[in-house]
């Protein structure tokens, strides 16, 4: 750019054509044509800004954050975010999120960040979704997190289920309550990831015990009767109850159960597998299911486990 036409954009810029003062504050702030200077950059940007330029808005908030060429002020960034983010501007909108999400200029609110994320991701900005992608890459958990919910939706990206539980797993490892539910979720109902009981049932766990997610504490009373409907059901067909006795649709039963932590279902898959009842005789896998049941404290399991012991140890 030749400073003829740097002179004329800053004459422009004086008359108060909000355009050209955003194209000043964003000359200064680079080096483009002139000295780079962030100060002189926020100047123009704030009276960009003030006129209602979405992406002065934006820039003055990203100033204001990151204390270039003005003091850090988390407020004054949320204020122009805001101001950005409702006239549609996704990164304000991904940004806004943060801040509600950090606390930051704004009283931490998840509800709030959530749905400013999602509003930016559904609206098909690529910038927010690159912005996230680039934060998650850099191993942070809520990024990680947000990404893994973009992958399953398909918001500013194709949908892919693989993808979605990739980014889960790494912010549920990380801790993230919301992470390990939704990780849990895709176990649980096969999304994304082979079916895996006991694996949604490690993730709701983690989710509901140690950071009291709601969400999980419902899906594992879900589980826990399901648990128990199968496990009925299964001793239905185990002793010929109200139904043609059929052990090998009782160890499917007992199977499901168990794998969803059951006691019960799990000694009886044991007891199916020591006696050869609808299924291959197998002692290791009576004493594997037995003894989950066993650890749980089902007093007839501990029973059953000291019996296989004593008969191995006479043999």
């Amino acid at each position: 750019m030749t400073r003829e036409i740097f002179e004329i954009i800053k004459e422009e810029a004086k008359q108060g054509d909000a355009e050209a003062q955003y194209s000043l504050g964003f000359y200064y702030y680079h080096g483009q044509g002139v000295a780079q200077d962030h100060k002189e950059a926020v100047k123009w940007y704030a009276k960009a800004a003030e006129q209602g330029h979405v992406n002065a808005q934006y820039n003055l908030g990203d100033c204001y954050y990151n204390g270039r060429g003005v003091e850090r002020d988390y407020k004054k960034a949320v204020k122009w975010w805001t101001a950005a983010a409702e006239q549609g501007h996704g990164g304000s909108q991904y940004y806004l999120a943060d801040c509600y999400h950090d606390g930051k200029g704004v009283e931490m609110n998840y509800d709030e960040s959530r749905k400013l994320f999602r509003t930016a991701t559904r609206g098909g900005h690529q910038e927010a979704f690159e912005i996230r992608k680039k934060d998650a890459q850099n191993g942070e958990a809520w990024p990680q997190k947000t990404l893994g919910y973009c992958y399953e939706k398909g918001q500013g990206v194709a949908q892919d289920h693989k993808e979605a539980v990739k980014w889960y797993r790494l912010a549920a490892e990380q801790g993230d309550a919301d992470a390990q539910y939704k990780l849990g979720k895709c176990y649980y109902y096969g999304i994304g990831v082979a079916k895996d009981y006991e694996k949604a049932v490690k993730w709701y766990t983690a989710a509901a015990a140690e950071q009291g997610d709601i969400w999980a504490k419902n899906m594992l009373l879900t589980i826990k009767l399901e648990a128990k409907h199968d496990f009925d059901l299964g001793e239905c067909y185990y002793n010929g109850e109200r139904v043609a006795q059929d052990y090998k649709k009782a160890v499917n039963c007992f199977r499901k159960a168990a794998e969803q932590g059951n006691a019960n279902a799990q000694n009886y898959l044991g007891i199916c597998y020591y006696l050869g009842k609808g299924v291959e005789k197998d002692y290791n896998e009576a004493v594997k299911w037995i003894g989950l049941a066993a650890q749980q404290g089902d007093a007839e399991a501990q029973e059953n486990l000291n019996f296989f012991k004593n008969k191995v140890n006479h043999e």
